[in-house]
């Protein structure tokens, strides 16, 4: 079975500490989920996973260490294949969209054409020499096969059709495509791959509605593993089966998806929260008892009394205190002032329209967003509904 471990990986980019404790198992069939504040090295795990990022660790290393110098171990089962999706993803120029999909196929082609030199060469060999070769033959050919050799077509055919990458986009230059355009592309060809370890960085970024929902399903049937960062919370619910959040450095791991993570995490905190009110609560009064054997001990010139405070002091000193735990973290500060509001009618739109040169992103539109409610725009297609967002924010005609 493939497994993948993380053991008290301690992470330092440059002189930064990055990450000081994560710790991970996964194992074949897992779906993981890595959550966590933004620059708490969620991408930088994947790309350690990966094999993008090495490890620096001190000489003689795990004998000795040093400050500034990495820590822990990353353990895969052998020939266990590894790919990670880039959210800058850069290729060769000169290549189509349909060129980079290929390329997930660059270990099945170098099969085929060690096939095709094989049958070459046994066109002239006889005897024992004609009989290694079909041996091997036969072991090509069942690699190529295992290696989805003759599923070529249906895979790519899929994933075109999952990612709506058209006929007319995969002839498209692949160096002059947008960032997103280009970061989908690369999704489609390590799906197209199946490799044994996934990680997808931000892999619903620049996907509309329809092509996650098919990302999901794809997903929760993959046999491999795959771990995700997402800032998406119905993605990670739909497809993850373990969370682990990075905290303060640190990891901790959850069984379930994010809404059974964030149920956990909540009555974990309640209980911290009520063992440290009780502990605060003898802390306090093992200090006033502290206090009052020192009064009375000044008051009596009684030794014993001083003795007595010192030995609760020294019980104190070395209580394990329990840390308040931290309801609510902030990545940002806003400095909102909200204007004065007047009445209930929030947002309204009326026959808005939106065309981009002969081009219609939407038509004759009406909507109306009255104070207090929740709403979002679904269609198939996410373009049109930033659009219309950006017009109804603007408070404009469209044009």
């Amino acid at each position: 079975m493939l497994e993948l471990k993380l053991n008290g990986i301690k992470k330092y980019m440059e002189a930064t500490l990055v990450v000081e404790d994560v710790s991970l198992e996964v194992y074949e069939g897992d779906k993981v989920g890595i959550v966590g504040t933004n620059g708490s090295g969620k991408s930088t795990i994947l790309k350690l996973i990966a094999g993008i990022e090495p490890m620096n660790y001190y000489p003689g290393y795990p004998q000795t260490s040093s400050y500034g110098y990495d820590e822990g171990h990353i353990h895969m089962s052998r020939g266990a294949t590894t790919a990670y999706l880039e959210q800058s993803p850069a290729y060769p120029k000169g290549l189509k969209v349909i060129d980079v999909l290929n390329l997930a196929f660059e270990e099945v082609d170098g099969i085929e054409q060690e096939m095709r030199e094989l049958e070459e060469q046994m066109r002239v060999l006889q005897g024992m020499e004609l009989e290694k070769a079909l041996n091997k033959y036969s072991d090509l050919t069942q690699l190529f096969e295992v290696k989805g050799g003759y599923e070529r077509d249906e895979k790519v055919s899929k994933v075109c059709t999952g990612l709506k990458l058209s006929e007319s986009f995969l002839k498209r230059d692949f160096d002059l495509l947008s960032g997103g355009e280009k970061t989908t592309v690369v999704l489609g060809k390590l799906l197209i791959h199946r490799p044994d370890i996934l990680l997808l960085d931000e892999p619903t970024n620049h996907l509309d509605m329809e092509s996650i929902e098919w990302l999901e399903g794809y997903l929760k049937n993959y046999k491999g593993m795959v771990i995700i960062v997402s800032h998406d919370r119905y993605f990670l619910d739909n497809v993850v089966t373990k969370i682990m959040e990075i905290e303060d450095k640190r990891s901790i791991s959850y069984k379930g998806n994010y809404s059974s993570f964030i149920h956990q995490k909540e009555e974990n905190m309640r209980i911290q929260f009520e063992h440290f009110r009780e502990q605060q609560k003898k802390i306090n009064r093992m200090e006033k008892t502290v206090l009052n054997l020192r009064d009375w001990a000044m008051r009596a010139d009684n030794t014993k009394f001083f003795k007595r405070a010192a030995s609760v002091q020294k019980k104190l000193d070395k209580m394990d205190h329990i840390d308040k735990p931290v309801f609510e973290r902030r990545n940002m500060r806003l400095d909102v002032r909200a204007a004065e509001r007047s009445g209930n009618e929030t947002i309204k739109a009326a026959g808005l329209s939106k065309r981009y040169g002969n081009k219609r992103i939407f038509d004759n539109t009406d909507a109306m967003i009255h104070f207090g409610e929740r709403v979002g725009p679904a269609g198939s297609e996410w373009k049109r509904e930033n659009h219309f967002l950006k017009n109804a924010c603007r408070g404009r005609a469209a044009g």
